[in-house]
């Protein structure tokens, strides 16, 4: 093939770090004259020659040049001006210095690094080879054993990174090359000197805070939300995006904007590998789930674990019956959180950040896959639920609060970390489904479905307070055989003003007949006493809601209603993060929407999550 229709047929974001090509090189292109590539090149003066820029992402600009002293052909990385500005040039060089003392095989090293009017770059050896983005878009899943080859490779440089105190934070297919038999990591300690530099300037004087620097398909819940105490941990996440993408041939939450893929990593948990191909050992399944675990807590704790794990499953016990338990669980129980988004870079504000923690993301694509062939579901999982909608009985106007009953009680489940619980996207596609209880199950794959009726008894003259919420749940147990009984069924009467703690008791007596066993943290979790707010406000809330999901693709008119509603939730009760966060959000959006309003919208959405 020409090396024209090669390259053309390559898309944006492949990094050009490396070019894998069947014919011999030709003549290197002439790099056509621009601003930036003349200020670079008189900053390196004759050490260093551009012959020809390799392209970059929204991160950099990145050219190919020639070492004239060892005649060695070098990738030389330019920040861009956005993501540069209030970058500490002094602090990111001497981060880009941590970085560069990693010696180890699977480790691209850095070679040098400085500064070209402002802009930083730094440097590092060529890798001939294709990435690991290359390889996928070319021909899809890996073989299994091709996979964990590749693991071990980004494992080993992790284990070595991570003993000498550096995080990658970007670990991505575009940052992993294949070069021989060999796959090796390059970029590492790039986002952290990032984050590093713009959060302290050399003097210490703090130029901006909360800031987080990823790619939205392989960022962690923790490090979405600009949580400074991010750690190693974070890259065994991504480490597990990119296994899952392996494996599978598409990332976890592939296909989404990055708003919506940051809500999924933070909210949704993936369909099963199990259910996306037949052949992947078990226990290699239950490694890349436990590394995509939200809590940093639940996860393997190091890289080594992971190294080990890597081991064991591919022993031949592991292949044939699964291998060891490999722990863990899949629950959705990280705090949702609300992001600002830069291109195809992440940066959050501190500000929207802590509001965002409280956000419940109602995300419209599903988060499992389903399918109608029982040869094809997978094993339905032990500890596995389904919240279905509750029906509304009584006046259709009503039917958004028993939407508000059902998703409280799907996320106090979802607090705790030995039940896995299948998002609220996947659930809603059941709503006034004629499929069989045995059906859902198998096409979510899970064991128990929590289906329920809710009334909403108003008091006479329609005041909030004093009405009474009847709600009657019932707990479905679909045994392997398809056979479904009813393992528990309790109808609850309180008044609306009790309704935080009916959710709560709805949610213990379902785990209990599940028959979990909780530990300490679980069991104070599903027995909390939640806030007793206020019951108007609350209903305010709801209405907020449903504003914004009966919104046509989140028109301005939808979100504006919404924003109402939410000022007069938190005006009737200050206490709640939760309404003080969707205030932010609404703000948030019709700011993003443009006219004359947009400094008081910035205003109120960053006082709102500042509050919250």
């Amino acid at each position: 093939m020409p090396l024209a229709r090669t390259l053309g047929a390559l898309p944006p974001h492949v990094p050009a770090l490396i070019l894998s090509l069947s014919a011999p090189f030709p003549p290197p292109a002439a790099v056509p004259t621009d601003p930036l590539h003349d200020r670079l090149q008189l900053t390196l003066g004759s050490a260093y020659t551009l012959t020809r820029e390799l392209g970059g992402g929204g991160m950099s600009r990145v050219f190919l040049a020639r070492d004239a002293a060892l005649e060695r052909d070098v990738v030389v990385k330019v920040l861009s001006p956005d993501l540069a500005a209030g970058v500490s040039t002094e602090r990111f060089t001497r981060e880009i210095k941590l970085a560069a003392s990693l010696q180890q095989a699977n480790i691209v090293p850095l070679l040098t690094a400085g500064e070209t009017e402002g802009l930083p770059y730094y440097t590092m050896p060529f890798v001939d080879g294709l990435s690991l983005r290359v390889r996928l878009e070319r021909d899809g899943a890996m073989p299994v054993g091709e996979t964990i080859s590749v693991l071990r490779d980004i494992t080993r440089a992790l284990t070595y990174a991570h003993e000498h105190g550096i995080v990658h934070r970007d670990i991505k297919p575009e940052n992993i090359l294949l070069s021989g038999e060999a796959a090796v990591v390059t970029d590492f300690g790039i986002a952290k000197a990032l984050a590093a530099s713009k959060t302290q300037a050399p003097g210490g004087t703090l130029t901006q805070t909360g800031t987080s620097i990823g790619t939205p398909a392989y960022m962690a819940p923790e490090q979405a939300a600009g949580d400074s105490a991010t750690d190693h941990r974070a890259d065994l996440y991504a480490l597990g995006c990119v296994a899952y993408e392996l494996l599978s041939g598409a990332a976890p939450f592939a296909d989404r904007a990055p708003r919506q893929l940051l809500a999924a990593h933070m909210t949704e948990v993936p369909a099963p590998l199990e259910s996306r191909r037949a052949d992947i050992p078990p226990a290699l399944a239950q490694l890349v789930a436990r590394c995509l675990e939200k809590d940093p807590d639940t996860r393997p704790q190091t890289a080594r674990e992971v190294l080990t794990a890597l081991d064991d499953a591919t022993a031949p016990a592991a292949l044939t019956t699964g291998g060891p338990s490999a722990g863990g669980v899949f629950a959705s129980n990280a705090p949702r959180r609300r992001v600002l988004l830069a291109g195809g870079t992440v940066v959050l504000g501190a500000a929207l950040s802590l509001g965002a923690w409280a956000l419940r993301t109602r995300a419209s694509t599903p988060a499992a896959a389903t399918t109608s062939s029982a040869a094809a579901a997978p094993a339905l999982a032990a500890n596995g639920i389904a919240v279905l909608p509750f029906e509304s009985l009584g006046d259709s106007a009503d039917a958004y609060f028993a939407d508000g009953i059902t998703d409280a009680v799907r996320g106090r489940l979802s607090q705790l970390s030995v039940v896995r619980v299948i998002a609220r996207a996947s659930a809603q596609q059941y709503r006034g489904t004629t499929k069989t209880p045995a059906q859902i199950a198998r096409e979510l794959g899970v064991r128990y479905l929590l289906t329920g009726t809710v009334r909403w008894a108003k008091a006479p003259g329609g005041g909030a307070a004093s009405s009474r919420v009847q709600v009657s749940p019932e707990l479905v147990e679909v045994t392997p055989d398809g056979a479904a009984q009813i393992r528990w069924q309790e109808p609850f009467d309180a008044e609306l003003k009790e309704v935080f703690q009916l959710q709560g008791d709805i949610a213990a007596r379902s785990v209990a007949g599940m028959q979990v066993a909780l530990g300490s943290a679980d069991r104070a979790r599903v027995e909390a006493v939640p806030l007793a707010a206020d019951a108007a406000g609350y209903d305010l809330y709801l209405r907020g809601l449903a504003a914004i999901d009966g919104g046509a693709n989140g028109s301005p008119a939808a979100t504006r209603r919404a924003m109402g509603y939410f000022e007069q939730a938190v005006a009737r009760d200050a206490r709640v993060a939760e309404w003080w966060a969707w205030l932010s959000r609404t703000a948030a959006g019709l700011y993003s929407t443009g006219g004359a309003a947009r400094p008081a919208l910035a205003e109120r959405a960053r006082a709102a999550a500042a509050r919250a």
